[in-house]
């Protein structure tokens, strides 16, 4: 993969500031349902707007991601090796996770306690699809995405990484009758 890590982080900072953005936010706050005491973890987060978003609610929020984008000398945000959560969140990051039914499983296993929920909001590839064509403007394009997945894609994923599908649909921006964004909300089978 090419590409420079301030620049991608200026990418972030910048799309994080975006009302669209702030309006997922908002959706995923009400998917979450945080409640002061939850121990939620931020898979994929990025520079840390959504981690200070959910812990204005009391949770317990810790970040991962594969690249260290938060200023954070003592790393206190960061998801630590045993750590248990009660809900795990992807927002906007799923895309981007080679070996995605790997990380499903070790999270499952290692990081998700008993009864414990996975929610996800991620742009829609039958969206995505429209405009493939259109995008030739280096803005649009993000190296870092492995797969965009319809709503069926990613029910499927978490059914075969052994979770059942609470809640699922769609929201946002409308083109052709497609939506822009899907969610989902799983949970553990174990």
């Amino acid at each position: 993969m090419n590409f420079s890590i301030p620049d991608y982080k200026e990418r972030l900072v910048k799309f994080n500031s975006t009302e669209k953005y702030f309006a997922e936010l908002v959706f995923l706050r009400k998917l979450l349902e945080p409640a002061s005491g939850d121990r939620i973890l931020d898979y994929g987060c990025g520079t840390g707007t959504c981690i200070r978003f959910i812990s204005q609610d009391g949770c317990h929020v810790k970040g991962f991601d594969t690249v260290r984008y938060l200023e954070d000398p003592d790393s206190r945000l960061y998801m630590e090796e045993a750590e248990k959560f009660n809900k795990i969140y992807f927002l906007h990051s799923i895309a981007h996770i080679p070996d995605l039914p790997e990380v499903l499983v070790n999270l499952k296993t290692l990081h998700l306690e008993r009864g414990g929920k996975i929610f996800v909001i991620t742009p829609n590839r039958e969206f995505d699809d429209l405009f493939r064509l259109k995008r030739t403007d280096p803005v649009h394009t993000d190296p870092t995405v492995q797969k965009h997945f319809s709503l069926a894609e990613l029910e499927e994923l978490f059914v075969q990484s052994g979770f059942h599908v609470i809640s699922k649909g769609s929201f946002g921006k409308m083109e052709q009758d497609i939506p822009e964004r899907i969610f989902m909300v799983a949970q553990s089978n174990n």
